[in-house]
């Protein structure tokens, strides 16, 4: 996909209304449905206290580049996490743990945490929308 098309497509997902919805993504081929974090409160509460991951797991979207570390407290089981650049390109990847801050070497855009034995590799793309309503 062109650049600016693919950019196109995932600058929907910072849109509040789809904030805590369900969208289908492809990290290098394979296909997840994960939970949007697009607004600061969802993004700050992340995957924190839940009892287990929701579907395959979360997308955190930021409006630009982010260069913060990212930290998951009070994780209550493992996960893989992605970190991509605006252009979708992974850019770190690492398994975490509870308490765990991830000081990512370049600035990010978006975020995916998976389930631990979800490893994958490749560029990241949005597939669907899953429940717009």
């Amino acid at each position: 996909m062109h650049p600016e098309a693919w950019e196109k497509e995932m600058s929907k997902l910072v849109n509040s209304a789809l904030d805590g919805k369900q969208v289908g993504i492809s990290i290098g081929g394979t296909n997840f449905v994960v939970t949007v974090a697009s607004q600061s409160e969802s993004r700050t509460a992340g995957l924190a206290g839940k009892e287990s991951i929701p579907n395959d797991g979360m997308i955190f979207i930021y409006p630009g580049l982010h260069n913060a570390p990212f930290t998951m407290a009070e994780m209550l089981f493992p996960i893989q996490i992605y970190f991509f650049d605006a252009a979708g390109h992974i850019i770190h990847a690492e398994g975490s743990h509870s308490q765990l801050t991830v000081e990512p070497p370049e600035s990010y855009r978006y975020v995916v945490e998976l389930a631990s034995n979800l490893i994958v590799d490749g560029e990241l793309e949005l597939l669907e929308v899953i429940d717009d309503e």
